[in-house]
């Protein structure tokens, strides 16, 4: 038998393997053997595990390396140095891989900072909390949120389609006066702060966000948006928005600005009603039948007077909407009489607080009366009558050139905008906000937002690549924990072995670990 080394290169890295030729007499042809020897270092094979020295220590690793190319992608570090010292550049981006990886309170990151490579990344980076409470307070204090935002614009240059929203971060804080109770969108009994968000369609990633104090009303917020997106370097995009933001004021002023928007009508006017009484009678004909998406929708266009503007619409009735809605609704409603009538009501319990808090929304549709302490309820059947015939169908206003399946589709996808909501309170731990200046908030929130971008980069790669059907973002992070950083003796640091899954998740991020002074297997 003739043994050879040879090299083989893969995706750039030289690795050597002995080859063992035989006689196979069974084929009568020669055959090999080939046994895997280690990565070619100065023309040696050399193996993590045959490396002389027991390592220093092994920092985490492989989970860093998505969130280090989304950084790349947006040149965060270059982009923070425009307004921040090296020291404090080192500092957030610290913060935000934290978020983006695995969230922890401030006092924490410390200790996690130091197993991690960003210990050999950023080395002597300060993260005391004196340090992390004045640069949260500097952030706020410079503006330095609208600048960032003003930067990514003007080069990311967006001309397409933007979600707008506005959600509540509920706070245990009762010493600043921005915190105030109004409508909470997660059920809190808590003082709030509004935040409303501008997401990218086209990208997938948030470009900006701003704050309003907590009893300030969805309708109220855009005006201020509509003043900012210019001044942002934001033009001939489309604004697609929920129901909560259609008001003369703002129908008004986007109409003046001529600022290309879809978003559905409300039944607050007068001539929505009319029209969506008159499209009733009439949408459901044969002429008005497409399919979207393989599901039958019968569509009819509209013209609606709002204000003493003329708005164009689409009216869209759908069948299997219309059936989800009733069925929903019904169940509801008779999950709340049975509860309402199984209540013991006590000598305190006032019957009308008691209906209201525990019907909330269907409260509307009932009638009560009290005997032997117990609630009677009765349904009001031109209320729920009503009610009823409005399901399955809405208009979609729209200012622009639309088809009605541009503007359907585009509603219909403005779920990214929740997805990051969903995002940014649940997966970066936001809630509840737990700080004693607005400064410090609004430095805790860009914080946040950073790390929002880098998730949201990394989960529109994952839908891009397919790679979302087998891999949420958090099970890429888990997955890529098995690839660690070793610190040796001496000069040299390595890499432990990056395995099959690995290898999958970082060719779908199109990722290749830098190879210059360590080794791989």
């Amino acid at each position: 038998m003739r043994t050879v080394v040879r090299t083989k290169t893969i995706n750039g890295t030289d690795y050597l393997y002995e080859i063992t030729y035989y006689y196979d007499k069974a084929s009568k042809r020669t055959r090999q053997h080939s046994r895997y020897l280690g990565k070619a270092v100065d023309g040696h094979p050399v193996r993590v595990r045959d490396v002389s020295g027991v390592p220093k220590a092994a920092l985490s690793y492989g989970e860093f390396l998505p969130c280090f190319a989304a950084s790349e992608t947006y040149d965060l570090e270059q982009r923070l140095a425009r307004y921040l010292s090296p020291d404090e550049v080192r500092v957030v981006l610290t913060l935000v891989y934290n978020r983006a990886i695995r969230p922890l309170a401030m006092h924490q990151v410390a200790s996690w900072y130091q197993s991690t490579i960003l210990a050999h990344k950023y080395p002597d980076t300060p993260l005391s909390s004196q340090y992390l409470s004045n640069l949260l307070v500097k952030i706020g204090q410079d503006a330095i949120p609208f600048r960032f935002f003003q930067d990514l614009v003007t080069e990311l240059s967006p001309q397409a389609t933007l979600f707008y929203d506005i959600t509540s971060l509920s706070s245990y804080t009762s010493t600043l006066s921005f915190f105030e109770y109004g409508h909470n969108r997660d059920g809190y009994h808590l003082p709030q702060v509004n935040m409303s968000l501008i997401v990218d369609r086209d990208r997938g990633i948030p470009l900006m966000y701003d704050l309003y104090p907590g009893s300030i009303v969805d309708v109220s917020t855009l005006h201020n948006t509509l003043e900012k997106l210019p001044a942002l370097g934001v033009t001939g995009s489309t604004l697609i928005m929920d129901r909560g933001f259609c008001s003369g004021t703002n129908l008004t002023a986007l109409a003046e600005k001529q600022i290309s928007f879809i978003m559905p009508a409300s039944r607050i006017f007068k001539a929505v009603k009319q029209a969506l009484s008159k499209i009733r009678r009439t949408i459901a004909r044969s002429q008005n039948l497409h399919l979207f998406k393989e599901k039958t929708v019968f569509v009819e266009p509209v013209e609606l007077m709002i204000e003493g503007i003329q708005f164009s619409g689409y009216g869209y009735y759908s069948p299997q909407r219309e059936q989800d809605e009733r069925e929903r609704f019904y169940r509801k409603l008779r999950e709340t009489i049975d509860y309402l009538e199984s209540i013991e009501l006590k000598p305190y319990l006032k019957p009308k607080q008691v209906v209201e808090k525990h019907a909330g929304i269907y409260a509307p549709y009932l009638s009560w009366k009290t005997a032997d302490n117990r609630l009677h309820i009765t349904v009001r059947e031109k209320a729920v009558t009503q009610r009823v015939h409005k399901m399955g169908l809405t208009i979609l206003l729209y200012q622009g050139k639309f088809t009605w399946d541009e503007c359907l589709s585009l509603y219909r996808s403005r779920d990214l905008v929740e997805r990051s909501f969903d995002m940014l309170k649940n997966d970066l731990d936001l809630l509840p906000l737990n700080v004693k200046r607005q400064e410090s908030l609004c430095g805790l929130l860009f914080i946040s937002f950073l790390s929002l971008l880098l998730r949201m980069h990394l989960q529109k790669q994952l839908q891009t690549t397919g790679l979302v059907k087998k891999y949420s973002l958090e099970r890429v992070f888990l997955t890529l924990e098995n690839i660690r950083w070793l610190i040796l003796p001496g000069e040299k640091d390595l890499i432990t072995e990056i395995g099959k899954k690995q290898r999958t998740i970082l060719d779908a991020f199109a990722i290749l670990p830098e190879v210059k002074n360590y080794v791989t297997t």
